[in-house]
């Protein structure tokens, strides 16, 4: 097997991934259980509260067998992908700072062309390359076609400890205009804080070339009546929720 990352080395970071009902059992025939669990966030729930910060409502992680609104196993993308690395490495073949170029199917095998001049041979190719896609858009057309955004813009970025948080997350939405925004604990010490905006149907595109405008903005943001420390942050990283159709696979 042959992994091909464009990027020098692992990414770190990313959001956190949920481990429910059988991905937890993934994990455990993979034997990863013990280090996927030693890499976890360490949430242990989450309060849902209102503009003043009352608390409405509980979850704990444990809730549901560890599959409720809060996972029992939560890790961020970069150390789950830390934690699979150093279990394959030595059996499996990594390719840094690399990208497919070209790809041609025939019916022995795909031949790729890298970025950096190699041509090589696999019996399989698997994309997993994200939600823009190259190499879905090499085989199987422009992202328009098959993306579907569905009226959500989410925006990410730390900011200090300022409310003290120690393995509880917090979410607020304010039912009227449809926004919500999480501050949540991660494993350095920082605090990650989570804005979301859902988006008027009108605005919302069906295609994924034209994504909604203004929506997204952070910055003075004042749905946060209680919590204004938080509103004059800028975000760093837009996301949309998007998904994924196609015809076949």
């Amino acid at each position: 097997m042959t992994v091909v990352e464009r990027a020098p080395d692992l990414r770190p970071g990313g959001q956190a991934v949920d481990a429910r009902g059988i991905a937890k059992e993934v994990i455990v025939r993979m034997g990863l259980d013990a280090a996927v669990r030693a890499a976890c966030t360490d949430t242990a729930g989450a309060y849902t509260v209102d503009a003043d910060g009352q608390v409405l409502g509980t979850f704990r992680a444990d809730d549901d067998g560890g599959d409720g609104f809060i996972a029992d196993i939560e890790i961020l993308r970069g150390d789950l992908s830390q934690v699979l690395y150093d279990d394959t490495r030595d059996g499996v073949e990594y390719i840094f700072g690399d990208r497919i170029a070209e790809l041609a199917q025939h019916t022995d095998g795909v031949d790729v062309l890298f970025a950096g001049g190699d041509r090589r041979r696999f019996d399989l190719v698997v994309g997993a390359d994200g939600l823009h896609s190259k190499l879905r858009a090499m085989v199987f057309g422009p992202h328009g076609r098959f993306l579907r955004h569905l009226g959500h813009v989410l925006a990410f970025y730390s900011v200090p400890n300022e409310f003290g948080l120690d393995r509880w997350l917090l979410e607020y939405q304010d039912q009227e205009s449809g926004r919500s925004a999480l501050l949540r604990p991660i494993q350095d010490a920082t605090r990650r804080w989570l804005c979301s905006t859902a988006l008027r149907p009108t605005s919302t595109s069906t295609t994924a070339t034209s994504q909604p405008k203004g929506a997204c903005c952070v910055s003075g943001w004042r749905a946060w009546a209680g919590w204004p420390r938080t509103s004059s942050r800028t975000w760093t990283t837009r996301r949309t929720s998007t998904s994924t159709r196609l015809p076949r696979w």
